[in-house]
C-alpha cells in the first residue's frame, strides 16, 4: 500500500492493466481493406479505360468515313468521263466493182524525117 500524495489516503496497489497488442489484427484488416480499394479502384480505372477507348474508336471510325468519301469525290473529280459506247450496226458489204480489162492504146510513133535532132532541147521548141 501506498500513501496517495492527492488525497492523502492509503490505497492498495492497482491491478496491472494488460494490453493485448492486437496491431498485427488491425494492420491484417486495414491490409485487406487496402487490397480491396485498390481492386475497386482498378475496376473502375478499367471501365472508364473502355468507354474512353470505345468513344475514341466511334470518333476514328467517323473520321475515316469522313476521308474515304473525300478520296472517292476526288478520284471521280480526276478521273475523266468514260465514254458512252454508241452501237453502230455493222455495215453491208459493197459490192465488188466489176473490172474492165484494160488494153494498151496502140503505140503512135511520129512519123521519121530525115532531120536530125539537134540535142535534148529540140522536144521543147
Amino acid at each position: 500500500m501506498h500513501s496517495c500524495p492527492d488525497c492523502g489516503i492509503e490505497h492498495g496497489e492497482p491491478e496491472p492493466v494488460i494490453i493485448e497488442d492486437n496491431s498485427d489484427k488491425a494492420a491484417a484488416v486495414e491490409g485487406e481493406a487496402a487490397i480491396e480499394i485498390a481492386r475497386l479502384e482498378t475496376g473502375r480505372d478499367v471501365a472508364v479505360a473502355k468507354i474512353v477507348n470505345r468513344s475514341a474508336d466511334e470518333e476514328t471510325a467517323a473520321v475515316i468515313a469522313g476521308l474515304q468519301a473525300r478520296v472517292d469525290v476526288l478520284e471521280a473529280a480526276a478521273l475523266p468521263p468514260e465514254p458512252e459506247v454508241i452501237e453502230m450496226p455493222e455495215p453491208e458489204p459493197e459490192p465488188e466493182p466489176e473490172v474492165e480489162e484494160v488494153t494498151a492504146p496502140p503505140e503512135v510513133t511520129a512519123p521519121k524525117t530525115g532531120k536530125k535532132s539537134k540535142g535534148w532541147w529540140d522536144g521543147y521548141r
